[in-house]
């Protein structure tokens, strides 16, 4: 980020499109912030239905043309995945960038399809 902002190559984004995963907080969170400054289609998908409204109304604020699209997921749920993988595929035509972040640490908890959270939510 820092390369980029001294060299002046800040690309356009516009009319890419990028699907980030675990978008609604972190680093995920301020990966949406960058990308949409720079113009880029944005998808992005996480469990917390509000953060993900919260986030998007506050991009569309500070950047009124950006193009947002939050989907609901819970990633440690195979069903759930597969149900957005369909929203997604309907959609678009395209995905030019995809950008897996998310991720957990927790392991002791065993999900209703039967897989250790961590590795369902990572994997």
């Amino acid at each position: 980020n820092l390369f980029i902002t001294q060299c002046n190559l800040t690309p356009d984004l516009t009319n890419k499109v990028f699907l980030i995963t675990g978008g609604t907080y972190g680093i995920g969170q301020a990966t949406i912030r960058y990308l949409a400054k720079l113009n880029a289609k944005i998808i992005f998908t996480g469990r917390s239905k509000d953060q993900g409204k919260i986030l998007s109304a506050e991009i569309t604020i500070d950047n009124p043309d950006a193009y947002i699209h939050y989907i609901p997921c819970d990633h440690s749920s195979i069903k759930s995945v597969k149900e957005v993988c369909e929203k997604i595929k309907e959609k678009y035509s395209v995905i030019d960038c995809i950008i897996n972040n998310v991720g957990c640490f927790e392991n002791s908890i065993i999900t209703d399809e039967g897989y250790q959270y961590m590795l369902a939510v990572n994997y």
